[in-house]
């Protein structure tokens, strides 16, 4: 009895997806998802710090497209019921314009590009079956000029624009697809950056879990709003 009253108690909670959960902004959408009664399938190269029986972790390298393959596999079979998707995962490289790295640029496409389009064309017919929200964190680099970020940023216009073709299609749907563009936020991607480093006070950044709040407000606004893009810009004070 313990047992069929347990699935019946996690069949009516929202499931989220949420790639890149165990760091950065990842992480606190999780924290925020769970306190608010989410189950989480959370993908990462590591295991979340968090401890919650609401969370799965499922650990792989978004690198990897035989990982990512097993990682659809894992959904489609185990956890093909889900209300939101959320691609928080990403890397960062910096070099001069006159100095870009091939392989750097090949490693930020895959997790930055890749990955994402990759694994949201193949749910596609869970997302529409499921009606379920995607969202794509991108950057506000896109609109704004950052020295030495050239490699990011276009692995951010990208994905920017598949998000607009996922907006297309979904249209007559109940799924909304959300462009979330945000300024500079509490992180751990500078220090774990590659090629030429930028050193960034982390105290004068916006709060991920503020950032995390504003996901969850967005997600829960009736299914006849869809906010397509949200520019967050970060005031110097």
């Amino acid at each position: 009895y313990c047992n069929f009253f347990a699935a019946i108690i996690f069949s009516m909670n929202k499931t989220a997806l949420i790639f890149g959960h165990s760091s950065g902004l990842g992480h606190e959408i999780t924290k925020t998802m769970l306190e608010d009664g989410y189950q989480v399938v959370g993908i990462s190269r590591r295991e979340s710090e968090i401890s919650s029986t609401s969370l799965i972790n499922i650990k792989a390298d978004l690198e990897n497209k035989e990982q990512i393959d097993e990682v659809v596999d894992k959904i489609k079979t185990n956890h093909q019921q889900f209300d939101v998707l959320i691609f928080a995962a990403g890397t960062l490289t910096a070099h001069a314009i006159d100095n870009l790295d091939y392989v750097e640029m090949e490693r930020l496409f895959k997790v930055n590009t890749f990955a994402p389009m990759a694994i949201e064309s193949a749910l596609l017919p869970e997302i529409k079956s499921n009606g379920a929200d995607i969202v794509n964190i991108t950057t506000i680099a896109l609109y704004n000029f950052y020295p030495a970020f050239a490699e990011y940023s276009a692995t951010k216009a990208a994905i920017a624009k598949f998000t607009e073709h996922l907006q297309k299609e979904l249209f007559d749907t109940p799924s909304r697809v959300i462009d979330f563009c945000p300024s500079g936020f509490t992180s751990n991607i500078y220090k774990d950056m590659t090629g030429d480093k930028v050193n960034r006070d982390e105290s004068l950044q916006m709060k991920s879990s503020d950032l995390a709040k504003l996901i969850l407000y967005t997600l829960k606004l009736p299914k006849r709003i869809e906010i397509t893009k949200i520019l967050i810009n970060r005031k110097p004070v």
